[in-house]
């Protein structure tokens, strides 16, 4: 089925982005990791990224022959205030990771295990998922493997059900995406407040905005003197001050940013010349700062997507491909996406036994880059019109 959709549906979902290069994955191994889920988890709280070294070490440390999880960075000590003395900086997304590169932009099959975090402190190996115990009840009809973690219990669903059927159609669209960013593309924008120096500071909130294409008049340079417009949209009342989404609680914790705790986030995702909803519950966002906090890496976007939410992301991607809804070809994707849910929204950390899932996790990455504060709003203007008319 996912072959079936990938041959004929998605060429034209993902239309957008053209297609590239076919880029093999011959040859390329797979960074498997084996879980084995005893009663006690030592957990990994040192940023978005864990390698296999600092994993075998916290065991260790920990005199723990169980898996590792990584989890997002706690709270430092000291008050949640404004220090009064910390800075505002600005921070532009400049790469983009779907679920086909790893962090350093190598393309693998296996690449979506290296994204998200263990969102539902459940670590799933393959017998696990086989047996179903642990977690959620598979969806019936749902593949064997589905609940599956990535490296140290990592859940990302998006990167291991999803995407796979996205490269099959079409193996160049990280490439091309990235390559829009890097020409001036509609992008995502991060105001950290009250920045202090040092690794850690109890109080650091944030807002995120949309940062509007640059429509081919310039280039960007993502040297630090960019200066980009941010979309209307993306605030209230035509003010910069009054962003949509904020992290009122953020932090950050050895170099790393954190969002503070999960919430819900509806993200409005740049891809190219239009935008598309991603809602995700219990959502954390994280990236490692430079010590001079300048730039950022090793970006996350972790969270639960509902199913009942998927088509609110896919259907502008589809209609911009002219996959109309009502269609078979639409109607297709969307019921074989119903068999991919790993999670239970709404649950204590998104995951329940005894429960059918109802989401599916999602795992992103990304980088960033400095840039003048923004001081201009503009209008994107209305949406494109739909190929697929009013009537679907």
């Amino acid at each position: 089925m996912k072959r079936l959709i990938a041959a004929v549906a998605l060429p034209l979902l993902f239309a957008p982005f053209a297609c590239a290069a076919i880029l093999g994955y011959d040859g390329l191994e797979p960074r498997g990791q084996t879980t084995d889920s005893g009663p006690d988890i030592a957990t990994v709280d040192s940023g978005p990224r864990v390698d296999t070294a600092d994993a075998a070490e916290t065991i260790a440390d920990g005199g723990d022959a169980g898996p590792v999880n990584v989890l997002p960075p706690t709270r430092p000590p000291g008050a949640a205030v404004a220090s009064g003395k910390g800075k505002t900086i600005w921070l532009l997304m400049k790469h983009f990771y779907l679920g086909s590169q790893t962090h350093t932009s190598s393309k693998s099959k296996e690449a979506w295990r290296e994204w998200g975090y263990d969102i539902d402190h459940v670590c799933t190996s393959d017998k696990e998922s086989r047996d179903n115990v642990g977690t959620c009840l598979r969806v019936s009809g749902a593949s064997t493997d589905v609940l599956v973690d990535g490296d140290f219990c990592r859940d990302n669903n998006w990167g291991s059900q999803i995407v796979p059927i996205v490269i099959l159609s079409n193996p160049g669209v990280e490439d091309t995406l990235n390559a829009g960013l890097l020409k001036g593309s509609g992008t995502l924008l991060f105001r950290i407040d009250d920045v202090d120096d040092g690794a850690d500071d109890p109080y650091a909130p944030a807002s995120l905005y949309r940062a509007s294409p640059t429509d081919g008049d310039w280039v960007p340079k993502f040297d630090g003197t960019d200066q980009r417009a941010i979309a209307l949209d993306s605030v209230t009342g035509g003010d910069i001050a009054k962003p949509k989404i904020v992290f009122n609680l953020g932090f950050i914790k050895n170099g790393v940013w954190a969002s503070g705790e999960p919430q819900r986030n509806d993200l409005q995702l740049p891809l190219g010349s239009f935008s598309t909803e991603l809602i995700l519950e219990g959502s954390v966002i994280t990236f490692k700062l430079s010590a001079d906090h300048t730039t950022a890496t090793d970006g996350i976007i972790s969270g639960g997507l509902p199913i009942a939410g998927f088509e609110s992301l896919i259907r502008p991607i589809a209609e911009n491909g002219g996959v109309c809804p009502g269609t078979t070809l639409y109607t297709t994707l969307l019921k074989t996406v119903q068999n991919f849910p790993d999670l239970v929204i709404g649950a204590t950390n998104l995951q329940a036994t005894g429960v059918t899932c109802d989401g599916i996790s999602v795992g992103l990455g990304f980088d960033l880059m400095p840039i003048v504060p923004p001081t201009t709003l503009k209008d994107p203007g209305p949406p494109s019109p739909s190929k697929c008319g009013d009537g679907g």
